[in-house]
């Protein structure tokens, strides 16, 4: 059997996020049967990201198993042919044999846009958050801040979250502002739990709401001590957030993810 390496990116509106439901309504169940279709047989893939239901993607790396040789053309033809608009496929190749779209991952990139404007954006709504309130952008940035480095994120993921080991670290928080009202949170970090990034960015933009009265009773390493869910803020939206980068030879940094990006518009 061959293994094979996709890159895709979806818009998550559609979808009960990456990893296949019952009710076949994720990102995984939709490419693992157009993949049985036009191979023939049955396929399952594995992708290197479990993003929530809602979550986009701009690179979610997936692989897969298959016994015969691929025209890589006809391919990607057929596969954009049958998926839904929603989702697309931007290259095939075979990996190393050793590659495997989890275990090899060094790190992963995601960015979380906020529209902070009195109307919202027709043509990018679906892709960002617009939070009620007036806020502090600098005290946003402050508080993101603390959360750089090796931690125990407990009280920063779903309360489901089946995970034992909640430790992970980030290596990287950089907020851009896009023009007068689009704020991109970029977070660069070796994993994230369950809602991770979204509680993040929930967290700390309820303690820079100009109507906060939290601020003197929590603090964002005082959370991260504590490890308590219930004592940390609400979870963000998920239409706010894309995963936009897997690591695999390298862990970049994001200015270099943002010199590589430069002059592209918005997700391409």
């Amino acid at each position: 059997m061959k293994k094979y390496r996709l890159n895709i990116f979806y818009h998550g509106a559609s979808f009960q996020g990456w990893q296949a439901q019952k009710n076949g309504k994720a990102v995984q169940d939709i490419l693992n049967s157009a993949l049985s279709t036009i191979l023939r047989t049955p396929i399952s893939s594995t992708g290197a990201a479990r993003t929530d239901a809602g979550v986009h993607a701009e690179n979610q790396i997936v692989t897969f198993k298959y016994a015969e040789k691929i025209d890589e053309k006809f391919f990607l033809r057929s596969l954009s042919g049958i998926l839904p608009p929603e989702i697309g496929v931007k290259s095939l190749d075979i990996p190393p044999d050793h590659f495997h779209p989890i275990k090899s991952t060094l790190g992963k990139a995601y960015c979380y846009r906020l529209w902070f404007a009195p109307y919202s954006h027709p043509f990018l709504n679906s892709f960002m958050w617009t939070p009620r309130g007036r806020f502090n952008r600098e005290v946003f940035k402050q508080e993101l801040n603390h959360f750089v480095g090796k931690h125990d994120f407990s009280a920063f993921c779903a309360s489901d979250s089946s995970v034992l080991n909640k430790v992970r670290e980030i290596y990287e928080i950089e907020v851009r502002d896009q023009g007068e009202h689009l704020v991109e949170v970029w977070v660069s970090g070796d994993g994230f739990l369950k809602q991770m990034i979204r509680t993040i960015i929930g967290t700390a933009l309820g303690l820079s709401s100009l109507r906060n009265t939290k601020s003197p009773r929590i603090s964002i390493p005082g959370l991260l001590q504590k490890s308590l869910r219930s004592d940390a803020g609400a979870t963000a939206p998920s239409q706010g957030l894309t995963l936009a980068k897997i690591y695999y030879d390298r862990i970049p940094s994001l200015n270099e993810i943002f010199i590589e990006r430069e002059g592209r518009f918005f997700l391409l």
